[in-house]
């Protein structure tokens, strides 16, 4: 299983589901950042599960991002 790096930017609301999706996965969440009503998320996910998490993340009205 290979872990890669991404971000995750969303809403406040149901970002919770997103935090236990990752851990389900069994990546890490690295970093949390709460910033008025937005969540940025910084974690490492399975490279094979990335597709699947932006298929939830879109009607929570989150993006998906690799980052560097």
């Amino acid at each position: 299983m290979i872990l890669v790096p991404i971000t995750y930017k969303g809403g406040v609301y149901r970002h919770d589901e997103i935090l236990d999706l990752i851990e389900d996965m069994g990546g890490y969440i690295i970093q949390k950042h709460m910033i008025a009503m937005e969540v940025v998320l910084q974690a490492l996910v399975p490279r094979d599960d990335i597709e699947r998490l932006k298929e939830i993340a879109r009607p929570l009205t989150g993006e998906v991002i690799f980052a560097p």
